[in-house]
């Protein structure tokens, strides 16, 4: 099954975060080869029998775990990751 994974109109402007931060300070505390779409696109594998909704919460709660688990975030990332989770990352599949 191959799926693909898009993030659309997400403006760190309007969001009012630093998004292109988040993600390169994230990459970097983890040790992740991908970009942000490269780990969305992982995560969407495992949760492939999901609804929409529930593969996005879960998406995201993952990302927020291996975040904890793995790095320090600072107060804006973590900003940043409630951001992204409360507007819902648009995916389409």
């Amino acid at each position: 099954m191959l799926i693909k994974v898009v993030i659309i109109n997400l403006d760190s402007v309007l969001l009012n975060v630093d998004v292109s931060g988040l993600i390169s300070r994230l990459r970097e505390l983890l040790k992740i080869d991908s970009d942000l779409r490269g780990l969305i696109a992982e995560a969407m594998l495992s949760f492939s029998d999901k609804s929409k909704a529930e593969k996005i919460d879960d998406i995201l709660s993952e990302f927020e775990e291996r975040t904890a688990e793995e790095a320090y975030v600072d107060q804006n990332d973590l900003e940043a990751i409630c951001t992204l989770k409360a507007i819902g990352v648009k995916l389409a599949l």
